[in-house]
């Protein structure tokens, strides 16, 4: 048994009675813990051979997914039988529906049939309108969905907030979390006064003195990055071995740079840019061709051949098996790392600094978040909120109190249209 408040406890006697649930809280309420004890009970009514799936929009939102179930599961002491049930592995939506290796090479705009029982998706904020089409045209008559989001996260970047429109249209198939269990509580705070538009709140508890793990980044901030990632390189630099890879994953995970534009001089290219040539100023051994161990890369296009994703970060580092060449590594949805040559690599860019938009499905002990020091239209309540949901423990705010404001004001107004349609 679990420990549970009610709201949780409402989530779970909801997708137990109903074929179509959405469980919506943020980063922290736990949604894992809940997916754990839904997929139990289900499986102790249904039997073993239920069928479940567990899915996200991304490849990196998939294992995040995982790897958190995969975890709890360790620290619960479920029955063994009962945990040899449980599906192991979580995949992308694209892949559990089997959409063209290739864009162009998909038959029909239609999906196969899915086999399964039960349906759960992770991060269902991001999931655009023609994805959860075909996601509720591929479930069979009698499966169970489950999705679970996070309203005021950014909407998926193609159309409309879906997540957002099926809450508000259906509200007898949807729980609220509101308590959040693994956050810091000034951050929490932080993020509840952006979600409600509270400006003039918001930015107190961002300048309020007694506080340490929310802060305006000091004017420095740049050069504090560039220490934090040079340590990262350190650790890069003397691990040889990949039995030790998982360890410079886990620390480069600790800190990223969340930047809400791409262009300008405060966007993801500059300052990706200046961290790049700040580090190799710093006596990095580079090879011919500009790599070196513990550069990050994140692709931007995907490539299915490779298996990679836009939006997956991969970490260069010395192939032992080979005599120390330098490879790129991915994290494998089941704890494997695998390698490619860098000349491989489909499209990508450095991975020092996200913008906000690429860090969904992430999370970080710590973030600096840069803001734009002029007005712009991509700047809104949930890009923020996006932003300051993905540290756990510190966070450094890059910004003027004006725009910082402007942004916590300015609620996007994005519908997908389904809402109209739901309510028929």
């Amino acid at each position: 048994t679990m420990d549970m408040d009610p709201h949780q406890q409402r989530a779970v006697n909801l997708a137990l009675t109903k074929k179509f649930c959405i469980i919506s809280g943020g980063p922290g309420t736990g949604k894992t813990t809940l997916i754990i004890s839904i997929i139990s009970q289900l499986l102790d009514r249904h039997g073993t051979d239920l069928r479940i799936a567990l899915a996200a929009p991304t490849g990196k939102a998939a294992l995040r997914m995982q790897e958190s179930i995969k975890t709890q599961l360790h620290e619960l002491t479920l029955e063994p039988a009962l945990a040899a049930r449980f599906p192991a592995q979580a995949t992308t939506l694209h892949r559990l529906l089997g959409l063209g290796r290739r864009p162009g090479r998909t038959t029909s705009q239609r999906s196969d049939p899915l086999v399964h029982d039960v349906v759960v998706v992770d991060e269902a904020s991001m999931v655009d309108l023609a994805m959860m089409w075909r996601l509720l045209h591929a479930l069979k008559k009698d499966a169970r969905l489950i999705l679970l989001g996070d309203r005021d996260q950014l909407a998926s970047v193609e159309s409309g907030a879906v997540l957002a429109d099926c809450i508000d249209s259906l509200p007898n198939n949807v729980a609220r979390l509101e308590k959040s269990y693994r956050f810091n509580r000034s951050i929490a705070r932080l993020a509840e006064k952006i979600k409600t538009g509270a400006a003039d709140e918001a930015w107190k508890s961002v300048t309020g003195s007694d506080n340490s793990a929310v802060a305006v980044a000091p004017a420095d901030w740049l050069n504090a990055c560039i220490a934090e990632y040079r340590h990262f390189l350190s650790l890069a630099e003397e691990t040889a071995d990949p039995i030790h890879y998982d360890a410079v994953f886990k620390r480069f995970k600790r800190f990223r740079v969340l930047c809400a534009l791409r262009k300008g001089p405060s966007g993801a290219e500059e300052i990706n840019l200046r961290i790049e040539q700040a580090l190799k100023t710093m006596k990095i051994r580079t090879d011919a061709e500009g790599w070196y161990p513990g550069k990050p890369v994140l692709i931007t296009r995907n490539d299915y051949d490779l298996d990679l994703f836009n939006g997956d970060i991969g970490i260069c580092l010395p192939d032992s098996a080979s005599d120390g060449v330098l490879r790129l590594w991915f994290e494998g949805s089941d704890g494997s790392f695998k390698k490619v040559l860098p000349s491989q690599v489909p499209l990508h860019e450095p991975g020092w600094a996200l913008t906000i938009h690429k860090s969904q499905g992430s999370e970080f002990e710590e973030v600096v978040v840069v803001l734009p020091e002029i007005d712009n239209r991509v700047l809104c309540r949930e890009l923020l909120y996006t932003a300051v949901t993905r540290a756990r423990a510190r966070l450094s705010l890059v910004a003027q109190e004006d725009i910082f404001k402007f942004s916590v004001e300015k609620k996007t107004l994005r519908h997908s249209g389904l809402a109209d349609r739901l309510a028929g």
